[in-house]
């Protein structure tokens, strides 16, 4: 979270005081995200699947066969980056 200065890719935040990781986050390539994201040390992936309908290029299945499934629900799927 921003104000603890944690990377944040999503989600809400009241107001953003500075460049974060979702502006130069890659949309297009699983594997160059998922490097970004460890090398920022985002250890956790939460995807709400009410979002998923939103951004049909998300693609679980890449990221399924790239991290591990920490937990998943009828609302959300938790990936491990590393």
């Amino acid at each position: 979270q921003t104000l603890h200065r944690q990377p944040i890719v999503g989600g809400i935040i009241s107001r953003k005081l500075e460049e974060s990781l979702s502006d130069y986050l890659d949309r297009d390539s699983v594997d160059i995200q998922l490097k970004q994201l460890i090398d920022n040390q985002v250890r956790y992936i939460v995807v709400h699947k009410e979002f998923l309908a939103d951004n049909p290029s998300f693609d679980t299945l890449a990221y399924d066969k790239r991290c591990q499934r920490l937990y998943t629900d009828d609302t959300q799927i938790v990936y491990v980056a590393y």
